[in-house]
């Protein structure tokens, strides 16, 4: 039985396994038996579907659908860029972070959201920082860069002159916390 507290749009039983339908997230609000899908209505979080993959409370729900829409976190940084963007995709297995034409302003290491609001779109803690390279230009030359567990995107070496390109993705099932960044249209 759907809890009291929600808004439950539909709610079909089958055998133990549910297809709820609701506006409020399901971690901490929706018990329900492991195989349950449920719709976010609300889509919260940019997140349209979630699974009951463990427990028989109301947590262990895990993203199975996101939106997918691309987000600019450019405007987060606290280190200014001329131009360029990072932006990044997240599915329901994980995430894409993006670097489009970066250009920074000053030559040296690049490190851009040093507060912890992108905490939610880092590595999983185990992994520490994922690793990755990003390009320059047209060019054969790579910058080596990170994203470490608290969302600190670093980029090393960099020149004034760099227009870094690149990207990193990785598998994590964490809780989403709520979008950040500005939507993409284009």
């Amino acid at each position: 039985m759907a809890d009291p507290a929600l808004t439950v749009v539909t709610e079909k039983i089958l055998t133990d396994s549910r297809f709820i339908s609701g506006n409020v997230l399901p971690n901490g609000a929706v018990t329900a038996a492991p195989g349950s899908i449920y719709n976010d209505t609300a889509k919260n979080w940019d997140v349209q579907t979630w699974i009951k993959a463990a427990g028989t409370g109301n947590t262990g729900w895990e993203v199975l659908r996101a939106s997918a829409v691309p987000r600019s976190l450019i405007a987060l940084s606290t280190t200014p860029v001329t131009s360029g963007d990072i932006r990044y995709i997240r599915s329901a297995g994980g995430v894409t972070l993006t670097i489009d034409a970066l250009k920074p302003t000053t030559a040296g290491t690049l490190t851009l959201f040093t507060n912890n609001a992108l905490s939610s779109i880092a590595p999983p803690a185990w992994i520490g920082a994922a690793e990755f390279r990003v390009g320059v230009g047209n060019t054969s030359e790579t910058r080596r860069a990170k994203i470490d567990q608290n969302g600190v995107v670093t980029i090393y070496s960099v020149l004034a002159t760099d227009a870094l390109y690149g990207s990193v993705s990785y598998h994590t099932t964490k809780a989403w916390v709520a979008p950040l960044g500005t939507v993409l249209t284009a």
